[in-house]
């Protein structure tokens, strides 16, 4: 992941692998996460599987509305 400046000085952060474009690293490491990276995340709850912890932290939370 790089940062970048266009022409109007706005700055960007950019995946190496695609060039996906993010105005704040999180996102791009995000995409990374979803994207390139062959990684699961688990509910030890209900056994579910998740492919970013942004999703399984939301899952989380409806087993504590239950």
């Amino acid at each position: 992941m790089s940062k970048y400046s266009d022409e109007n000085g706005h700055s960007f952060w950019v995946c190496q692998k695609c060039q996906y474009r993010a105005k704040v690293p999180s996102n791009v490491f995000k995409h990374i996460e979803r994207v390139h990276l062959d990684l699961s995340y688990h509910c030890n709850i209900c056994g579910s599987t998740f492919r970013s912890k942004t999703n399984l932290a939301t899952h989380y939370k409806k087993h504590l509305d239950v």
